[in-house]
């Protein structure tokens, strides 16, 4: 479990922006918002890309990273992206 802002989360991410809708929190119905990540295979690397969305200077952290790494941190963006359509 993240403590995150939504703020933060929606203003990056559309999958985001839908789950923590004010008319749906994403965990039915809850005071805290919860949104559940399934088939997930790292979770360090969702935490690592959640904790990009906060900085700004996303790019040189990136750039810092093995190349394998980065196409991990790019392959759960684009699938929580991907998400947010389906």
């Amino acid at each position: 479990m993240m403590s995150v802002h939504r703020d933060v989360l929606c203003g990056s991410s559309a999958f985001f922006a839908e789950k923590l809708s004010d008319g749906d929190n994403g965990h039915g119905g809850s005071l805290v918002p919860c949104v559940e990540i399934h088939d997930c295979d790292g979770a360090e690397i969702y935490v690592e890309t959640v904790g990009l969305m906060y900085c700004d200077e996303a790019k040189q952290k990136l750039l810092k990273q093995h190349v394998s790494r980065v196409l991990r941190i790019m392959k759960v963006y684009m699938h929580v992206q991907i998400l947010a359509f389906q």
